[in-house]
Order: C-alpha cells, then structure tokens, then sequence
C-alpha cells in the first residue's frame, strides 16, 4: 500500500454503483504500478475472505471486515490494472461496500499518503453517490 499512496498520480479509478455494491476499475499506465495494484486487490481480496482486517482504528474498515461474510468480492485482470465487483445482498453492507469504494480507495487514489491517515466515516443513509459514477483522475 505504501508504494500506491506514494504513486497515487499515477493512478486512475473509476467507480460505478451497481446492485447491492460497486464495479471498479483501478489502473495504471506504468506496468510497475500496475503490477503492484494487481499485487494488493488480490491481497484485500484474501483479507477480505478470511476477515483478518487492515486499519483497525478506521471506523468503516472496522465494521467492512466485520462483516466479511456478507460480501462477495470477484477480481479481473485488465490492461493496467483490475475490475473489481463487490457485492452483498444486506442493503446496510451493500451501503459500506460503496462507502468503502468511494470515500476511502478512490480518496486514497486522489490524495495519496495524506489521505491514509484519516479515519473513513461510516455511511449515512444509504451511502454512495446518487448519479452511480465516480472517477478519480
């Protein structure tokens, strides 16, 4: 995570709500980075299947692992990087799913190191963005 906070211009997300979740796209035009993206979505992704959290003074990461059981993540390789869709059938988890996406890896991408350290609220009401689409450049 350190080296993608430190090359987070180089980076290029895009966001879009879809049912119960988000569908993503990270990418990268230089190949380290986009091996190094591909290298940590596959990580989170084990993380994510066996609940063994990351950041846990973050309130969203905290209750997002919590609740592992409810989400179901699949991860394709794409030209630079990964499409990631995540999903749950819990409207609340589907909630904290775009939470995630949106507030905490896309704010990540736009602002690096800076980002990392504040702590991701938790959603409101039913969390994401109303027009379904959110890019970082």
């Amino acid at each position: 995570i350190q080296s993608l906070l430190a090359e987070h211009g180089k980076i290029r997300r895009q966001v879009e709500l879809i049912d119960g979740g988000v569908l993503t796209v990270t990418t990268s035009e230089d190949p380290a980075v986009a091996a190094t993206i591909r290298e940590h979505v596959g990580q989170m992704k084990a993380r994510m299947e066996t609940g063994d959290g990351v950041r846990h003074w973050d309130p969203l990461f905290v209750e997002i692992f919590a609740r592992h059981d409810d989400i179901t993540m699949d991860v394709e390789e794409v030209p630079g990087g990964v499409r990631v869709r995540e999903t749950s059938d819990d409207p609340e988890v589907a909630s904290l799913i775009r939470q995630h996406a949106i507030r905490g890896v896309s704010e990540f991408v736009e602002r690096g190191f800076d980002r990392a350290h504040e702590a991701t609220p938790l959603p409101e009401g039913s969390g994401g963005n109303e027009d379904g689409v959110e890019s970082t450049p």
